[in-house]
């Protein structure tokens, strides 16, 4: 969420309780779950009022998750620690078109956490997530494809990759980035790997930072 100063974090606090309770918006109700853990994150431990503000904030994502799918993924995310249950709030968001939970729950079909393990079920659903637009699913299905066994599926793998990237994603810059130092799906080209390695580093992509060295 990302409110900065405790100052700027207590009059997002007002402001956005005024609009959930007042005005009964939606988008401002998950705003203000947000905003309340995000206060409760920067109090000193054993503060009374940190157990308040979580649980204020679990309320609002589960009313939320009745109708939309960022109330159902904001609930996984923060209070559910059952795979179990998590893969059903994800189930849940990505039915009501929320396509980060699209991509958590094809990513539980691909671990198998909460579901059996299902390789096929979770491309397609990176894939129909992918093709609405949502980057980090496009990054996921890119390596479906950079493991196939035809050219024509890595060259697809490397161009969803760099798609990926381009629109955000850094593990979809990491693996164009190795795409290009190894010459899969693409020219062998070391040097123009670089730049794209060092984005996903820089945003934590493991992978990318071991391939620079």
């Amino acid at each position: 969420y990302g409110m900065g100063t405790t100052k700027a974090l207590g009059e997002a606090l007002i402001g956005l309780k005024q609009l959930c309770e007042d005005k009964k918006i939606q988008q401002a109700c998950g705003a203000y779950g947000d905003a309340l853990l995000e206060d409760a994150r920067n109090k000193p431990a054993g503060d009374a009022s940190i157990a308040a503000e979580q649980e204020q904030a679990k309320k609002l994502y589960s009313d939320l998750c009745a109708a939309t799918g960022e109330g159902c993924l904001s609930f996984a995310q923060a209070f559910e620690p059952d795979p179990k249950a998590r893969f059903t709030l994800f189930q849940k968001g990505c039915d009501k078109g929320q396509f980060d939970a699209c991509s958590e729950l094809a990513a539980a079909y691909e671990d198998g956490k909460g579901v059996e393990k299902n390789a096929k079920t979770a491309q397609q659903i990176f894939e129909k997530a992918c093709q609405r637009g949502h980057a980090a699913s496009c990054g996921r299905l890119a390596v479906f494809y950079l493991e196939g066994s035809t050219p024509e599926d890595q060259q697809k793998g490397a161009q969803l990759s760099k798609d990926a990237c381009d629109d955000g994603d850094p593990r979809g810059c990491g693996n164009y980035g190795t795409c290009l130092a190894t010459g899969t799906g693409v020219e062998k080209n070391p040097a123009g790997a670089a730049p794209y390695l060092k984005r996903a580093c820089a945003q934590g992509i493991q992978n990318a930072c071991d391939t620079l060295q």
